[in-house]
């Protein structure tokens, strides 16, 4: 059966590369892979519509802190689209436990890419409306301002992800893990 992903899917993709476009994109995916087909699993197109499966899940991969900024945005904004977001081997769920993050044990940790999948309803998953990344600069100026302070150097306070501002975010994780 032909497959395609959910409108929703692509266009936040789409605005996660405006945002971050020198990212890494490795552990980035949509349709499952052999050992997804196996399990129920949003990267399975089980969804129907017409003639075409549905993927209604995404991952995004884990780089320049954007794991951490679509984690707490999800958290902020608590989409009407979004049913779950693993990240971090943690889960918040719009259904189980409402917005509330919890601890995740899947068998993957997610710490290499966040996982969003979305309601299995066309006016969710084919919903092409923003979701609100276009003005993820000032949190990456905030972001930075906040690692200078801290006695980090991310370079300018600009609003963009340099290699810099990466430098630092990851020594600020560096500092701040436990023993």
């Amino acid at each position: 059966m032909p497959w395609r992903v959910a409108q929703s899917l692509l266009t936040l993709r789409d605005e996660v590369d405006q945002a971050w476009p020198d990212r890494d994109r490795r552990a980035d995916g949509t349709i499952g892979d052999a050992a997804h087909r196996s399990r129920s699993s949003d990267h399975n197109p089980w969804v129907r519509d017409g003639a075409y499966g549905v993927v209604t899940a995404i991952d995004i991969t884990d780089d320049q802190g954007i794991g951490q900024h679509l984690w707490e945005h999800f958290l902020e904004t608590r989409d009407r689209r979004i049913k779950y977001v693993i990240w971090n081997r943690q889960i918040v769920s719009a259904v189980k436990a409402p917005w509330r993050p919890r601890p995740y044990s899947g068998s993957n940790p997610h710490t290499k890419h966040i996982h969003l999948s979305v309601h299995p309803r066309r006016t969710a998953y084919d919903d092409t409306s923003t979701w609100g990344l276009d003005d993820m600069s000032a949190a990456v100026e905030g972001i930075q301002r906040a690692l200078a302070a801290a006695g980090f150097d991310p370079g300018p306070d600009d609003g963009v992800w340099g290699p810099m501002t990466e430098a630092a975010f990851r020594a600020s994780l560096a500092q701040s893990a436990p023993a």
